[in-house]
């Protein structure tokens, strides 16, 4: 499985275990919730690394077909 994935998944789990602990000892409740909301997004939507050098995207004209 993709390391990048498992990596998002595992850092969501960590943030609702936060909410869940937060929301079970009734603490600090107004500051967790908020901030885990925006922790999963921010992990959720960065950009994905393809890699360890950037590419230049292919060309969609093939240079074959031209007479």
């Amino acid at each position: 499985m993709d390391r990048d994935l498992l990596t998002r998944v595992a850092l969501c789990c960590v943030l609702v275990a936060a909410v869940l602990i937060a929301s079970q000892t009734g603490r600090f409740m107004n500051v967790v919730a908020p901030l885990a909301v925006v922790g999963v997004a921010v992990v959720m939507f960065w950009p994905r690394h393809r890699g360890g050098h950037d590419a230049a995207p292919a060309d969609p004209i093939d240079r074959n077909d031209r007479a």
